[in-house]
């Protein structure tokens, strides 16, 4: 019983985060997907799309399939700055800034001398 009981912990501690990655990858295969569907409608068209809805309806090679939500069920913030497409996840809270599961995650990220 004890053995079990030991194996059982050791099990536990190695999935509880496993979710917190998992919402984290999520993000980060998210925000890639949305910032080269971008790109590549530059590319088709001269000029990035205005927004995430834009990319879902556009009729080119690539597009998004469906309109991705951060997993809290965000939406992304898409932006183009200074000729460069940025989308931001604010996590958790859905607000700028936090911490832990609530940070911001930006992609590209930001230039920390702007």
């Amino acid at each position: 019983i004890t053995i079990i009981g030991l194996l059982s912990s050791v099990v536990v501690v190695a999935t509880k985060n496993l979710p917190r990655r998992a919402r984290a990858l999520k993000v980060q295969e998210d925000l890639q997907q949305i910032i080269t569907t971008a790109r590549t409608i530059h590319i088709e068209l001269g000029h990035y799309p205005d927004s995430i809805q834009e990319m879902v309806e556009f009729k080119g090679l690539v597009h998004l399939e469906t309109y991705p939500r951060d997993p809290w069920g965000h939406d992304y913030l898409f932006e183009v700055a200074d000729d460069e497409p940025r989308v931001t996840c604010f996590g958790s809270d859905g607000q700028p800034g936090g911490l832990e599961e609530a940070t911001d995650v930006v992609m590209p990220a930001r230039d920390a001398s702007a």
